[in-house]
């Protein structure tokens, strides 16, 4: 319960539309002890929009990160077949 004193940042950060991804590593908290600390806030309309707007940004980056990743890794897997096929 020593991060319970962490809450009130926490709330803090909410209210600035910060994600919950983003207040969790903050504080090194579990995302459903992040979601408990703020779930009785009411964000207005025009917070909810920005949230909204930023997870889009955020899962099409984490997409093409992921899928960069994944076209090195198959780069590396060819370069080793080939090299382990010159043998």
């Amino acid at each position: 319960m020593a991060k319970y004193s962490s809450r009130p940042e926490a709330q803090n950060l909410r209210k600035e539309v910060y994600s919950t991804t983003h207040i969790t590593i903050k504080f090194c908290i579990s995302k459903s002890t992040a979601i408990l600390w703020y779930k009785d806030m009411v964000l207005s309309d025009e917070q909810y929009k920005k949230l909204r707007k930023n997870k889009g940004i955020s899962t099409s980056t984490g997409q093409r990160m992921r899928a960069e990743k994944n076209k090195q890794k198959k780069i590396n897997a060819i370069g080793k077949a080939h090299m382990h096929g010159k043998k």
